[in-house]
């Protein structure tokens, strides 16, 4: 396994790299060379003074250690210069290789890393086998067939040729010389003013010296050189995403339309608060990938390779088409670098696709593996023992009864939730991330994130959040004594239900706006107004509830933060009924209700503070990848069920299946990332609306495919069938609905509730254009 750069050393590169992108490859530099006959090495001894040329190869052979992230680091560096030179293609790819054969060709290596030459591997490629085969020939071997659209192949000093030995059964790899042997080849340029060629192998002769691998040993190298393949390619495409995103925004700052700069229009904000979001994830997963080439089984790095391609293929396609449309009619000129990004981009996606093996298959992913830290950064903290002792816990002590509802889609009650919380309670695993003194564990973000996942991944009900998650952390932060002692216990054993009373009629996402008043009144405070979507305050003994007590100023600044017994004359409650046909939230009418004055949490007018600082755990953990992640595995077996169903269509059902896969693990290692930025302290302000965002709209398009898995049923819906009975579990295709249609009808929710995924875009865009 090859060994990382230190962080200094890595540094260090990175920082050299910036510099001779900033000096030698600046745009206009750029454009005058390739107004020129082109060479393609101008700058390939630059590039080994830097020490790049030697990153695939580990130190005994002059190298830098071989580690994916250390390559991917540098492609990604290197991609806002949009280099001419072939590092993935010679320095990565064929690096690889020639470091996987050993001292026989050191002198090539040496040339390699001197710059001094180099070489590209033909017909290695995912869709290449076969095409190209080798079979003995003599005292030598013979070669025989074609190969298409190889990247710097007329350049090269020399091939290391991949092919098909007919009589082996296996893969070889052979070193050949342009010069020394006859091959017609076809030359052109690609989209981004690269070269390469088509070539044509007809009884080509080779000696039997040009042997460098076969065997076990050819297909161990051309597996590793594939991975570093889509590794550096992916990487290379995501500094390039990042190139577009904030030359997106800053165009958007600078360029003025009707007067006023085009970053004012809500809907170009939104669009450029999307192409963020979609170069995140990118970059979650490519990082992810890095590790996995050096620490993960084949098959998962098969898999993520295939992930990561499908996550860059749409990325690239979004943000370099939506980058040159905000751009207006600059953006379709050669004047701009962003033209340029987006034709790189095009030929960055077909070469990642060549490099990835095409007979993947979704049930190759396994959970255990896309919820590997990969190196945590909590060092004292061992996941996987602690994961362990989450799933065996769940295992025991879940009531049956229970995680037979969970597992097949049906209605749970109120019970259901606090036996749950009571039993996770007596662990000590209820409020456990609240800190030791207000009666919690003082669980990290990622000790909490670990057990929700688990506790998603063995059927448990989900965390009733308005109490221990919402509430609590308010009154241990803002409260005073008396506040923490009569209410904290009954929060953490589940004795007390609360509700959150935020939103109102014309107060949802603009929440600032609300307009329930509470007026002082000697000891007690009297309230009039109206809730809206309080969800489980037909269950609540109490709500937490922000009112207006100031109305003369700015108006967040008038709010205050109330506790509220449900029991008070002068609450009503009205169900509201949703499109799923379930009562899940109400409104709630206050009239003259009164409330005592020890009942405001904090400062009168501090309540816009504390609402703030709740919403934002309440978003925090809204990705809810555990339950994605089992709901992924109940879709597939749908899909495997139902597959008789599907004859005509079942590619089409493989490849939608197949990018919801890439999109979830996408998911996992986006909010893997800000979960390890926040454990380092570092937060950019837009997390936890990146995470809402592209989880709850992944929710909803798995939910909409799992819907079309049924075929003609998808269209049943019956929710009295949740009620009791089997559920997902029935053999009756229409019950079976019941549940799957719920789960499509509900999950419509998802983007509105915790502030709507506009407000959320309002959010990130406000953070990109003020940068």
């Amino acid at each position: 396994m090859a060994v990382a750069l230190d962080s200094e050393s890595k540094s260090i590169i990175n920082a050299t790299l910036q510099r001779f992108v900033a000096d030698s490859y600046d745009f206009s530099a750029r454009s005058q060379r390739l107004a020129e006959p082109l060479n393609y090495l101008q700058f390939w001894p630059v590039l080994a003074d830097l020490g790049v040329l030697s990153l695939p190869l580990d130190e005994a052979q002059g190298g830098l250690g071989g580690h994916a992230s250390d390559i991917a680091d540098a492609a990604m560096t290197l991609a806002p210069g949009l280099i001419l030179e072939p590092f993935t293609d010679a320095a990565v790819i064929g690096g690889s290789v020639l470091g996987s054969v050993g001292t026989s060709v050191q002198p090539h290596i040496n040339r390699l890393i001197n710059g001094e030459a180099f070489g590209v591997l033909l017909g290695g490629r995912g869709g290449d086998p076969g095409q190209l085969k080798v079979s003995r020939d003599g005292d030598g071997y013979r070669l025989d067939g074609e190969l298409k659209v190889q990247p710097y192949a007329s350049e090269a000093d020399f091939w290391l040729i991949a092919a098909h030995d007919v009589e082996g059964c296996s893969q070889v790899v052979l070193f050949a010389t342009p010069d020394e042997i006859d091959v017609p080849l076809h030359s052109y340029r690609l989209m981004d003013d690269r070269p390469a060629c088509d070539l044509w192998f007809e009884r080509v002769l080779l000696t039997d010296e040009a042997l460098l691998l076969k065997g076990s040993e050819a297909n161990q190298a051309l597996k590793r050189a594939r991975a570093l393949a889509v590794c550096s390619l992916a990487a290379e495409a995501v500094g390039i995403l990042a190139s577009l995103v904030t030359a997106t925004g800053e165009y958007l700052n600078e360029r003025q339309q009707f007067g006023v700069p085009l970053s004012n229009f809500q809907a170009l904000q939104h669009r450029l608060a999307d192409m963020h979001i979609g170069y995140l994830e990118a970059r979650a997963l490519v990082d992810k990938l890095a590790l996995a080439v050096e620490q993960s089984e084949d098959d998962e790095v098969r898999w993520l390779s295939y992930a990561v391609t499908s996550i860059i293929e749409r990325s690239s396609r979004s943000i370099g088409h939506e980058s040159i449309q905000m751009h207006g009619g600059m953006g379709v000129t050669d004047e701009l670098v962003v033209s340029h990004f987006h034709k790189r981009l095009v030929v960055l996606v077909h070469q990642m696709r060549g490099w990835v093996e095409h007979d993947v298959e979704a049930t190759e992913w396994r959970h255990e593996a896309s919820l590997d830290a990969g190196g945590s950064v909590e060092s004292d903290f061992d996941e996987t023992a602690f994961r362990r002792e989450v799933r065996e816990f769940v295992a025991t002590h879940l009531k049956p009864e229970t995680r037979a509802k969970v597992q097949n889609g049906l209605y749970l009650e109120k019970s259901d939730y606090v036996d749950w919380q009571k039993a996770l309670r007596e662990k000590g695993w209820f409020g456990a991330a609240w800190p030791v003194e207000a009666g919690g564990k003082g669980w990290s973000i990622l000790q909490e994130h670990v057990f929700l996942q688990e506790c998603a991944l063995g059927a448990a009900p989900m965390i009733i959040p308005y109490g221990v998650n919402m509430l609590g952390p308010v009154l241990y932060t803002f409260g005073n004594e008396e506040q923490k002692r009569r209410y904290l216990p009954g929060i953490l054993n589940s004795d007390t239900w609360w509700c959150q009373g935020y939103s109102e009629p014309n107060a949802g996402s603009d929440l600032a706006a609300l307009k329930t008043r509470a007026v002082r009144d000697g000891d007690f405070w009297v309230v009039n107004g109206t809730k809206m979507w309080t969800t489980e305050a037909q269950w609540a003994d109490m709500m937490h509830c922000l009112v207006r007590t100031e109305s003369t100023g700015k108006k967040q600044a008038g709010i205050s933060f109330l506790l509220i017994d449900m029991n008070t004359p002068g609450i009503t409650i009205e169900p509201i009924i949703t499109l799923d046909g379930v009562h899940h939230t109400n409104q709630v009418f206050l009239d003259n209700v009164r409330v005592p004055v020890e009942n405001l949490v904090g400062e009168e007018g501090a309540g816009w503070t504390m609402a703030k600082y709740l919403l934002s755990r309440e978003r925090g953990f809204i990705a809810d990848t555990g339950n994605k992640l089992r709901m992924m595995a109940q879709i597939r077996m749908s899909v495997s069920q139902r597959s008789k169903d599907f004859i005509g269509n079942r590619e089409l059902q493989k490849a939608r299946l197949l990018e919801l896969e890439a999109s979830l693990a996408a998911l996992i290692e986006l909010e893997r990332s800000y979960i390890n930025d926040w454990m380092r302290g570092r937060d950019d302000g837009i997390g936890a609306s990146v995470l809402k965002v592209r989880s709850t709209e992944l929710l909803q398009r798995m939910a909409e495919f799992w819907s079309d898995s049924l075929g003609p049923y998808g269209q049943c819906y019956d929710p009295a069938l949740r009620l009791d009975g089997e559920g997902l579990s029935d053999s009756d295709p229409t019950v079976q609905a019941a549940s799957v249609n719920y789960s499509y009808l509900y999950s419509r929710c998802w983007s509105i509730f915790g502030g709507t995924n506009e407000v959320q875009r309002n959010i990130i865009a406000a953070r990109l254009l003020r940068n």
